[in-house]
């Protein structure tokens, strides 16, 4: 008997995630600084993506005006709109602490970033200076299987500096991505 339920619970999830498993891939529409925020510690103005079948290529480059101290954090304010953006409602807000971590270990993102930047993207203290980027590959593989179909996305990211337990966070840049997904 239990293997009976073992294989009905197989062939429901192959069922299910057998539909739902049709590869999808990102369309990233806009990638810019946030236009309401000015004079920041970091400006990612000269950042540019192009999409691909594997995900969103970016390359280009940003400026860190002052040195960065202390690790950083970033805020995802995620918003789900209509399929040509009119309207929009807030999804989720969510919080990645400690992004050099996150960085060196992969998590983020699909490419190890401090490798492809010039100079290396190195944990802190992060100097001041123009970061190159060369073909950062955005592995959209990660959300394949999230129901993000139909809608289009905007997401604005929020970073913050200095954000161990009694320190004061300091705002360094924000960035406005709208993306969409299809599938193959």
């Amino acid at each position: 008997m239990k293997r009976v339920k073992i294989v009905i619970l197989l062939i429901f999830i192959n069922i299910h995630f057998g539909f739902a498993s049709k590869a999808k891939y990102i369309q990233a529409k806009k990638f810019t600084q946030c236009k309401d925020f000015k004079n920041l510690t970091t400006d990612f103005s000269e950042l540019v993506t192009v999409n691909e079948k594997n995900g969103v290529k970016m390359s280009g480059s940003f400026t860190v005006r002052n040195e960065i101290k202390g690790d950083m954090d970033m805020q995802l304010d995620t918003r789900r709109c209509t399929p040509e953006g009119r309207q929009c409602s807030s999804f989720t807000n969510n919080t990645i602490t400690s992004i050099c971590d996150s960085l060196k270990k992969n998590i983020i993102f699909g490419d190890k970033m401090e490798t492809l930047t010039t100079p290396s993207l190195t944990c802190f203290p992060l100097k001041p200076g123009k970061y190159v980027i060369s073909d950062f590959l955005f592995d959209g593989s990660s959300i394949q299987y999230l129901p993000i179909e139909g809608h289009q996305w905007s997401v604005r990211a929020l970073i913050y500096a200095g954000g161990k337990p009694h320190t004061t966070k300091y705002f360094l840049g924000c960035i406005e991505i709208v993306f969409n997904s299809h599938a193959d």
